[in-house]
């Protein structure tokens, strides 16, 4: 790969496991969930009873592509007896349920396999006479209906519970004993009681049918912003100080590829920019993936759902990877996920992951932003069936490198004034310029470049600090971000942008631009395509004359006549950064022979991993 490099400085398949609860009429859901009340039986009646038996079903009125759809089952004993029933009525893919939805065109979804399972006597609960046994599914899409509930328009629900019959008796093992020298085994059963045998009930009872309609997406019911600052380094002395420091300084129970890897640990035996995700919708099921066009990821968070750690060894390692998807839900409560207890609730309150204190990432949480669930891993290797966590955020965040946006540069530099080239082929609608040479005198300049050729620009002095600040942040709401993601960023960003000692220079990429370098796929697809907002971030702007005259009397030294001379000069090169990458482009069209072979060897060795040493 060759080109220029940078870091993208800024600002999940989640595998999830939702088990019905048979039990109490109250909901299960974790402490803080408040789960809407259930419609009367005048609203939502039970079907015909079958000996005494009867079944109703809930599921929402109205839900948007994405959106969990929870269904209730209620089972009512509406005879003068106890009964004892299966408790299977509320596995949705066991062989006992059978769930037909049809959708807009009248056809049933497809379903996933059904299990097949052993009927045993202890399974058969008491439901004592006007009791109501109530479960929960929290989203049946992901249960049995994986992936069907594309289309909007209007769905039919029609819900059986076919009982099975009571056996006296089930082997369930085997009992291994000694006697007389000789192994003895025995088989052991699940023996039903009198009382069981005496109220047992089995039989086919259905629900009257439910209706539910999916909603075509309005943008309140996603929205996507993401922001990026595209740092661009004339120097890669430079580059490496920056990369160690912010990386460095990033959480340890962050996700990275380098400098060694810390994946999602996903057992094989086991069946900065910012982005933000507004929603006023509870649970919505979100895929994001956002790919390297040239280039590598290196840290996010949280846990991306691809690629995972599958359980390899040293020898055969995670490859390297150019893409990061995620997979959870979106807002607040959602269904629990991961490997939970059979016993844990249906519903969760999802909580922010704990942060050290000073962290910049506690700048960019927006409390306006739905928080985005996962299925993470802790920080061990051992036991790996037990390191689920869940991690909660409010938004995602991955950095890495791709090829430098370099469209600007410096060619001269004066008290008073800045010439600058664009070489991009699209306007800069405002570029910023602030000099801080003198700190307590700062100038600035702020002007639109049109065409692809040199300007010139003045340097003003800055009277107001914060009112130039106020310009840049009008400018950010302006391309689409909402006011407290403007704020965050410029805190984020001030020490850099407002702070460096030289000149910095800055402006917006179009979004274009950053969709070439970093596509970004979101599933369900908003109503409106997602606002992303880059900044081209120069922080050594006046740097550059000087390291352009010397790379560019080192491009002459690649044909000098004494051999120690032109590999010097190949080395010093080769460490030079995108100020030496993008001369040596320029060399290796027009130059002599032997710098075209010299400069075409330099740019071939230029990787972004080079950088991450």
């Amino acid at each position: 790969m060759a080109g220029c490099w940078l870091a993208v400085t800024a600002a999940g398949l989640v595998v999830w496991i939702s088990l019905s609860l048979a039990g109490p009429e109250a909901a299960e859901a974790s402490p803080g969930v408040v789960l809407p009340p259930l419609p009367d039986e005048a609203r939502v009646p039970f079907g015909e009873p079958v000996d005494g038996i009867a079944l109703r079903v809930i599921v929402p009125a109205e839900v948007c592509p994405g959106q969990a759809i929870p269904l209730t089952v209620q089972v009512k004993n509406l005879s003068q007896r106890e009964r004892y029933l299966s408790e299977s009525y509320h596995s949705p893919d066991s062989q006992f349920v059978r769930i037909e939805i049809k959708g807009p065109d009248g056809k049933p979804l497809r379903q996933s396999a059904r299990s097949e399972g052993t009927v045993l006597p202890k399974s058969f609960k008491r439901l004592q006479p006007g009791e109501i046994w109530r479960a929960d599914i929290p989203d049946l899409q992901s249960e049995l209906f994986i992936g069907e509930f594309r289309e909007a328009g209007n769905y039919t629900f029609s819900y059986t519970f076919n009982g099975p019959k009571l056996p006296a008796k089930s082997a369930v093992g085997e009992r291994v004993s000694h006697q007389g020298g000789r192994e003895v085994r025995e088989r052991t059963f699940d023996v039903a009681s009198p009382a069981q045998l005496a109220g047992a009930w089995s039989g086919s009872v259905t629900a009257k049918p439910a209706q539910m309609t999916i909603s075509p997406m309005q943008a309140p019911d996603l929205t996507v912003h993401e922001w990026g600052v595209f740092t661009v380094f004339n120097e890669q002395k430079f580059a490496n100080l920056n990369r160690k420091a912010e990386w460095g300084n990033l959480p340890e129970f962050f996700y990275r590829q380098f400098p060694q890897q810390r994946l999602r640990w996903s057992p094989g035996a086991w069946d900065k920019p910012l982005i933000y995700f507004y929603s006023d919708r509870p649970a919505l099921k979100l895929e994001v993936s956002v790919t390297f066009t040239d280039g590598v990821p290196v840290v996010w968070w949280p846990a991306a759902s691809a690629p995972i750690d599958s359980g390899g060894t040293k020898a055969t390692p995670v490859p390297r990877f150019n893409s990061l998807a995620w997979s959870g839900w979106l807002g607040s409560p959602v269904p629990n996920q991961g490997n939970r207890h059979p016993d844990g609730p249906s519903w969760i309150t999802p909580e922010e992951t704990p942060l050290a204190a000073g962290q910049w990432l506690a700048e960019a949480r927006l409390k306006g932003a739905a928080l985005f669930t996962v299925v993470g891993s802790k920080m061990q290797r051992s036991a790996p069936w037990t390191t689920d966590r869940l991690e909660s955020e409010r938004f995602i965040y991955y950095d890495g490198l791709v090829p430098s946006p370099d469209y600007l540069h410096c060619l001269a530099l004066t008290d008073s004034s800045a010439t600058v080239k664009k070489s991009a082929t699209f306007p800069i609608g405002r570029l910023y310029l602030l000099d801080r040479r003198q700190p307590e005198k700062p100038r600035a300049a702020c002007a639109a470049l049109a065409a692809a050729e040199e300007t010139k620009l003045d340097l003003a002095p800055v009277a107001d600090l914060p009112a130039f600040i106020q310009q840049i942040r009008a400018d950010l709401i302006a391309a689409g971000l909402f006011d407290a993601e403007a704020e965050s960023l410029l805190k984020i960003w001030h020490q850099g942008f407002f702070e460096n000692s030289g000149v910095v220079a800055f402006y917006l990429l179009p979004q274009s631009e950053y969709d070439r370098m970093l596509p970004l796929a979101v599933s369900p697809k908003p109503a409106a395509a997602p606002t992303r907002v880059g900044i081209a971030f120069h922080p050594n702007f006046d740097a550059e004359p000087a390291i352009t005259a010397r790379v560019a009397a080192l491009i002459r030294q690649l044909d000098a006549e004494d051999c120690n001379t032109r590999e010097d000069a190949m080395r010093q090169l080769s460490m030079a950064g995108p100020a030496a990458l993008r001369l040596l482009q320029q060399a290796a069209q027009a130059g002599s022979e032997e710098v075209r072979d010299r400069a075409g060897k330099i740019i071939a060795a230029a990787d972004a991993s080079e950088w991450l040493k």
